[in-house]
């Protein structure tokens, strides 16, 4: 598990260099991204395809699914 939380960290950190350095994102992402943040079962989240927005990838802890 250690290698997820440390892909998922770097989500987040993506997402906000995104959001900080490259002023790339928009409030819907960053509003998508610090809601998984807030999901115990949420492992990383940032967004994805810069300049068109609208779109996150989500690392989620499999166990967290509903079946």
């Amino acid at each position: 598990m250690g290698d997820f939380k440390l892909v998922g960290r770097q989500l987040f950190e993506g997402h906000e260099g995104l959001k900080s350095l490259y002023e790339v994102s928009c409030d819907e992402t960053d509003y998508l991204v610090d809601q998984a943040s807030r999901l115990s079962g949420v492992l990383g989240a940032r967004m994805l395809v810069a300049d068109f927005g609208g779109c996150t990838i989500n690392l989620i802890k499999s166990e967290s699914l509903k079946k």
